[in-house]
């Protein structure tokens, strides 16, 4: 995936993450806290796989 494309998911990411942050915020279970978390867990992986992208580009 390019560094582009993987951006444009870091992104998308991030919008669905604060939606479920909204959606979610009356009830802060733990499963809750644990669905916020693979979301942030994915947003990391999607910019350090763009960053390693950026970088083999210089």
């Amino acid at each position: 995936m390019a560094a582009a494309d993987l951006l444009r998911a870091s992104s998308a990411a991030f919008v669905d993450l604060a939606r479920l942050v909204f959606l979610l915020s009356r009830s802060w279970s733990a499963e809750a806290l644990d669905l916020c978390r693979r979301r942030v867990d994915r947003i990391h992986d999607l910019d350090a796989r763009a960053v390693e992208r950026l970088a083999a580009l210089g």
